[in-house]
């Protein structure tokens, strides 16, 4: 199995990043294992994560998650799947629907309690 997962940093940053063993790669990015964009930004938060059967599918779903907007990523981790399609569009009631979003029940913080599912068995493919 493979996973593809978002991390909140401890700055607010999301990452993005896909793995073979999700526990061990959690507990490196936590211990600041490897020098990198998070080992300075502990401690964090698992938000999402998606399970494939292989390697190379999680990348390739990382790599899209890389193109999308933290509103649209936020969206995947709360599990508001319904979302996505208007997300992805560039048309007025989008960016209104983006601009409610980053104002409201999407942001996180690593103070306040998860909201929403946080972590998912399956993958989720999005526009």
């Amino acid at each position: 199995m493979a996973w593809t997962y978002l991390l909140e940093c401890r700055d607010g940053t999301l990452y993005v990043d896909s793995t073979t063993n999700l526990e061990t790669r959690l507990a490196e990015h936590q211990a600041g294992t490897f020098e990198g964009y998070t080992s300075s930004r502990r401690p964090l938060r698992l938000l999402w994560a998606g399970e494939f059967e292989k390697i190379n599918e999680a990348y390739a779903f990382e790599r899209k998650l890389h193109g999308w907007s933290r509103v649209k990523k936020l969206a995947l981790a709360h599990g508001e799947l319904q979302l996505l399609p208007a997300l992805a569009s560039r048309s007025y009631p989008a960016q209104d629907l983006r601009e409610a979003l980053r104002r409201g029940p999407f942001e996180t913080g690593l103070d306040g309690p998860p909201q929403g599912p946080g972590t998912s068995r399956t993958p989720t493919p999005g526009p």
